[in-house]
């Protein structure tokens, strides 16, 4: 009897070992599987919709705008923007933003506005809201040049003396009098026209620049029924009309766009601004990068 237990046993032994074995593999194979998951889909950082899930932060809105621009710039522009080394002429003069100059006049190098590096849109919104206001105000009364270069005469201790710029005053007046006799002698300005809220009619764009100023714009406003509806501020700032006539694209400058100084940008971020409730806001945001070309002859 016992010699058939011991019998009965080893067979069942025989017979479990495969299966305990291949049970084992699987197991083992598990493990390395949920480890390799881990290290390459860390849940401290994914993608949902469209927007970088970090953890410990419940929502972007929890983070500051400059770690808003990092975080997406960090998955939208992997890329090293290195200059191309091309000749310039094969490109046009006007879509150049800047560059450096020869000891012949020529271009020695130049980033253009030409087949540029475009993120794909998000909805994720880094433009700060201090960088523009939605409140109406009155635009105020126009000014006589008189009346201008009278203020112009009001800086310093002696009420006397001339603050300068007396001809660009003058030429600015002179060529925009319609919109500049509200803003001189304080900010130049020029405008353009497009309709921002598709009722059909073309509302003003001011493009202001403080006297004596560069890197201009400083600030754009767009002006209705002579009230301001919109106002927005930032170096070089710029604003483009959309095709469907309700709202538009700001065009600005963030901290990562000033690697090279001030005078140098790598380019921009285009936000989509659309008109809803009496007010304009931003929907969309996408960063472009300047195409870098280094001047060969050929």
């Amino acid at each position: 009897m016992r010699k058939n237990i011991f019998k009965f046993l080893k067979q069942f032994h025989n017979f479990i070992s495969p299966i305990f074995s291949l049970l084992l593999i699987i197991l083992i194979g598990i493990v390395i599987l949920s480890f390799i998951s881990h290290l390459f889909y860390s849940d401290n950082y994914e993608f949902k919709n469209n927007k970088i899930i970090i953890s410990g932060v419940d929502s972007q809105d929890d983070l500051g705008v400059e770690e808003k621009i990092n975080n997406f710039q960090n998955i939208n522009n992997k890329q090293n923007f290195l200059e191309l080394s091309l000749p310039i002429k094969y490109f046009s003069e006007k879509n150049i933003r800047h560059g450096s100059v020869n000891n012949k006049n020529g271009w020695d190098s130049a980033s253009f506005e030409e087949m540029t590096y475009q993120s794909y849109p998000t909805t994720n919104i880094t433009l700060s809201d201090d960088a523009y206001s939605n409140e109406n105000r009155p635009l105020g009364n126009p000014k006589s040049l008189e009346q201008i270069m009278k203020e112009n005469k009001t800086c310093g201790k002696n009420k006397n003396l001339d603050c300068g710029f007396t001809e660009q005053i003058k030429n600015n007046y002179n060529e925009n009098k319609d919109i500049a006799s509200y803003y001189l002698p304080i900010d130049s300005v020029y405008k353009e026209s497009f309709d921002v809220d598709n009722d059909g009619k073309d509302e003003i764009i001011v493009f202001a620049c403080e006297i004596g100023g560069n890197h201009c714009p400083h600030y754009i406003e767009i002006i209705k029924d002579n009230k301001i509806i919109f106002h927005a501020e930032g170096i070089s700032i710029d604003i483009k009309s959309v095709d469907s006539k309700n709202g538009f694209y700001l065009e600005w400058k963030n901290a990562s766009n000033y690697n090279e100084g001030f005078c140098c940008p790598t380019g921009y971020v285009r936000t989509r601004f659309v008109y809803k409730d009496n007010k304009f806001i931003p929907i969309l945001e996408q960063f472009v990068n300047y195409l870098k070309i280094k001047n060969v002859d050929n």
